[in-house]
């Protein structure tokens, strides 16, 4: 039985390959990349894949794994796109993967705007891993879940499972769920960051938006890089599906809706790889642009930044439609109609005091705080973000959404304005 089921994978892996967008090349041949080999331990995994190019092909082209859930649930897909290279040899290691969960992984380097892709191969994840305990130090082994009392240093963002921003996630054929890693970076403190993510967006084919993108919002993400307004499809999403917003904003122009980001290009700025991924078109959403993109929605991320603690403040920012009256088109021939949303939201949550050290779901209740924000998609003047201010409640209430899953004691009913610095 089992064998049957590893065929089936692969069959199934090499069918979504197969059937992928048109700029990309091989189809599962073995021409440009043997089978990777993947070590499985836990929920973490090793990978190892030979390409059959010549040496120096890979280093000077982009290359990466793509690595895919076989099947619905909250597993969500992850890009790799800062392996090591080493001559003919892509190597990375994947932490942090859905226990229990079937994969498939293949290779691929980017040649003159080709993509080219080798072999899938499929595996299963294990139970949960679990770091060993620190010998000298039983109780608290060194980890981000169990910090040492000693040692209250904020654990890095991302580095503990069940992620604190995210949502539950709705299923839905027309719903496709990205989980983008910053490639590595050196930060703007000199440290190190390898696999460090970066956001988590749940797209719509049907609406040809994003409904959600949840994120951290850590020192880590900052730094001096511009703006790339390097527009781009997402890697991981099927081509097919997305909006032609690459060589332009949404049409016709005396609309006034602009490509608007759901994560801010200035919310990544510690390295041009990780901004880059901010202009990935499944994070636009269709935004009036006098007076709100450029005006009070520009002035809420912004001022986010006044709250952003060592322990990280983590964000969903997401669309929402009390009706579909409103359209707008893409660039594409023929041009695809994109729905434009009534209203937007942001949900927040941190620690109060910001620097404990704990992941939050080690935290009471009373020492977190929750925030909302509640915005028609339309021109604003004069309007203070204390006025639009509301609770994660009543946006759940609202939107049928639950968030913070992750986080169950989360006190999404209070709000406390005077708590946060808008």
């Amino acid at each position: 039985m089992r064998r049957i089921f590893v065929f089936a994978m692969y069959c199934f892996a090499m069918t979504v390959i197969a059937c992928s967008d048109e700029d990309q090349v091989g189809g599962g041949d073995s021409q440009w990349f043997r089978q990777p080999e993947v070590t499985v331990d836990g929920t973490n995994v090793d990978v190892r894949c030979l390409a059959l190019v010549g040496e120096g092909v890979l280093s000077a082209g982009r290359s990466g794994f793509v690595c895919l859930p076989s099947e619905g649930g909250s597993a969500v897909a992850v890009t790799v796109t800062d392996p090591v290279v080493e001559g003919t040899i892509l190597r990375c290691r994947i932490t942090g993967l859905t226990p229990r969960t079937h994969y498939m992984i293949y290779a691929y380097v980017e040649l003159n705007g080709q993509r080219l892709i080798g072999q899938p191969a499929v595996f299963d994840t294990g139970e949960a891993s679990v770091e060993p305990d620190d010998p000298e130090n039983p109780d608290n082994p060194e980890n981000p879940d169990k910090p040492d009392p000693d040692d209250p240093t904020p654990p890095r963002p991302g580095a503990y499972s069940g992620w604190p921003e995210l949502p539950v996630k709705a299923s839905g054929a027309d719903l496709y769920y990205a989980t983008h890693i910053c490639p590595a970076f050196t930060t703007a403190s000199g440290v190190f960051e390898n696999n460090l993510r970066s956001y988590t967006v749940c797209y719509s084919n049907a609406m040809k938006c994003a409904m959600w993108v949840a994120y951290p919002i850590h020192a880590s993400y900052k730094g001096s890089t511009k703006r790339t307004d390097k527009w781009a499809f997402d890697p991981i999403v099927p081509k097919s599906v997305q909006p032609y917003l690459v060589s332009g904003s949404y049409k016709p122009r005396e609309l006034d809706y602009s490509r608007g980001h759901m994560l801010a290009s200035n919310d990544r700025t510690g390295s041009v790889g990780m901004n880059e991924q901010t202009f990935y078109v499944t994070n636009m959403t269709p935004q009036k642009q006098t007076n709100f993109n450029s005006g009070i929605w520009s002035t809420l991320e912004d001022r986010t930044w006044n709250n952003v603690c060592a322990d990280t403040l983590f964000v969903v920012t997401g669309a929402y439609f009390a009706n579909t009256d409103v359209t707008c088109l893409d660039n594409a021939s023929p041009q695809n109609t994109v729905y434009v949303p009534t209203n937007f939201y942001k949900v927040m949550i941190r620690s109060k005091a910001g620097n404990t050290g704990k992941p939050l779901y080690q935290l009471d209740a009373d020492e977190l705080q929750c925030v909302g924000f509640w915005l028609e998609n339309r021109a604003y003047s004069g309007t203070t973000l204390t006025s639009v201010m509301t609770s994660v409640a009543e946006i759940e209430t609202t939107t049928g959404m639950k968030f913070f899953e992750h986080v169950p004691q989360a006190p999404k009913a209070v709000l406390d304005k005077s708590a946060w610095k808008f």
